[in-house]
């Protein structure tokens, strides 16, 4: 019998494609010359990943997949759409990982940003100071990114958000943090 993944090839694909774009773009963050990666990452990687599995008698090649929504939709392009995916397994990315630009949050002093999604806007009506940022869920990925284009936005370090020192968002600045679970872990500042 197919489990559902493996009777949908072209989402496989795509859902594979995804993780690959997103361990590159971790590795550049991280100051990895990633132009040197690619061709370990796309052979060597997958060579290695499909040896271990094979050790462990893990079953080739495929992810186990569940959706706390069973609903499904297709676009006219043939896309489809899913809500609540989760995977277990093997993701490979071929293209790009787009993270959706969320509306902008106007930042307020004194009141946490609350994220509406991975890729997170900010603006502000004067330069302001930031304590806090509503918590997410373990292993969330959060870019914030100024868009304001004179107003800085500092986020504060403090028992919530571990950063290396309070981070000064100018205009087009970004901030890169991870959560686990309990607090906002800085992974990188990019001062533009």
């Amino acid at each position: 019998m197919q489990t559902w993944l493996e009777s949908h090839p072209r989402l496989a694909q795509a859902l594979t494609q995804i993780a690959i774009a997103v361990l590159v773009a971790l590795l550049g963050l991280l100051g990895y010359d990633v132009n040197r990666l690619q061709p370990y990452t796309e052979n060597r990687l997958a060579a290695q990943a499909s040896e271990a599995r094979s050790a462990a008698g893990a079953p080739s090649r495929s992810a186990t997949m569940r959706s706390a929504s069973a609903a499904a939709s297709s676009s006219s392009a043939g896309d489809t759409n899913l809500t609540n995916l989760v995977l277990s397994g093997d993701l490979e990315v071929d293209g790009w990982y787009t993270l959706y630009r969320q509306t902008p949050h106007t930042v307020t002093a004194g009141l946490a940003i609350t994220p509406c999604g991975s890729f997170q806007p900010l603006t502000a009506t004067a330069p302001t100071t930031v304590t806090a940022i509503v918590a997410g869920d373990g292993g969330d990925l959060l870019v914030l990114h100024n868009v304001d284009l004179t107003d800085a936005i500092t986020v504060t370090e403090g028992s919530a958000l571990i950063l290396s020192g309070d981070a000064a968002l100018g205009p087009d600045d970004s901030l890169i943090l991870l959560s686990d679970g309990d607090s906002w872990v800085e992974l990188a500042q990019a001062d533009n």
